[in-house]
């Protein structure tokens, strides 16, 4: 991609690539396609004149779950390879930084949409389909996500 786009003719560059949802993958798997490449593209920003580097990595990168909010505070603990593999981007990301070049890291929760995969479907064709049922009262409903 790098011979055909020119990255000094972009203000800023949106990284949203990765594997995600996939079981069978080893580390390795994920360590390739969430860092191996978010390296190449970030390195290619670096030698640019692009000003700013917008990573979408996972709240996944601090945390697999939590009890309480999360904040810029804690700290980060993957467990999953996907995890892992996104807090090691991330931290590439901090650490090679240049004074003409600028980064924002954002940590969506999870995003959801058609076709999507994990076991989020199935949660909400259960609520769907139990949607009058007195059973949500009986759990801490605390969650967050984003529909597109």
């Amino acid at each position: 991609i790098y011979n055909k786009y020119d990255f000094n003719t972009f203000f800023a560059i949106i990284f949203l690539a990765g594997l995600a949802h996939d079981e069978e993958s080893s580390f390795d798997s994920y360590y390739k396609s969430n860092f191996d490449n978010l390296k190449f593209y970030y390195d290619i920003f670096l030698k640019s004149s692009s000003k700013i580097f917008i990573y979408v990595s996972s709240i996944k990168s601090v945390t697999e779950f939590s009890n309480s909010k999360i904040s810029e505070s804690i700290i980060s603990s993957p467990k999953s390879f996907y995890g892992i593999s996104k807090y090691i981007s991330e931290k590439y990301i901090e650490n090679n930084i240049d004074l003409q070049h600028k980064y924002f890291i954002l940590r969506p929760c999870l995003i959801y949409g058609n076709n999507l995969k994990g076991n989020l479907d199935y949660l909400i064709k259960f609520i769907i389909n139990n949607r009058n049922e007195n059973i949500w009262n009986r759990f801490a409903r605390i969650c967050s996500l984003i529909k597109i």
